[in-house]
């Protein structure tokens, strides 16, 4: 078994805005997540980035079945990039969120800017995504909704 903390998250959260600001209004989290937007690289991407350079080193290390798990904030990581990835052959998220959808209804969500996509329910949405992702086994356990994200 193999742990990994994408950027941003874990070991390598930042500090940038001040200590105990990473999820404050406007604070570390809303910061990376609004630049990287603003420089057309989703926060999000960049995560997926993370995990996929990591899967492609447990390949070269010679791990044939890779069973990727991701929860909460760490579950919407590793279904993107469960999906992009052939070496992926199982996945398992807890606390995944249901859709964008719910996002974009509820008028307070409580999932952070970095989770969020520009622009995606234009083209599919998270159900798709899983639906997807059946084909690899996919365990989707107890999922959140809009008002979840912050539970984590």
């Amino acid at each position: 078994m193999y742990a990994c903390d994408v950027r941003g998250i874990g070991e390598s959260q930042p500090d940038t805005c001040g200590a105990d600001q990473f999820l404050k209004p406007y604070g570390s989290d809303y910061f990376l997540a609004a630049h990287a937007i603003m420089l057309d690289r989703p926060y999000l991407g960049q995560k997926v980035g993370d995990l996929l350079r990591v899967i492609a080193w447990l390949k070269a290390q010679g791990h044939q079945d890779i069973h990727l798990a991701g929860r909460g904030w760490g579950a919407l990581a590793a279904a993107f990039a469960a999906l992009l990835s052939p070496a992926v052959t199982q996945v398992t998220l807890k606390n995944a969120l249901v859709s964008y959808e719910l996002i974009a209804t509820t008028e307070d969500y409580k999932w952070p800017y970095a989770a969020l996509l520009p622009g995606v329910l234009k083209q599919f949405d998270l159900p798709d995504i899983y639906a997807a992702l059946q084909d690899k086994k996919l365990e989707n356990l107890e999922p959140w909704g809009a008002m979840d994200g912050m539970n984590t």
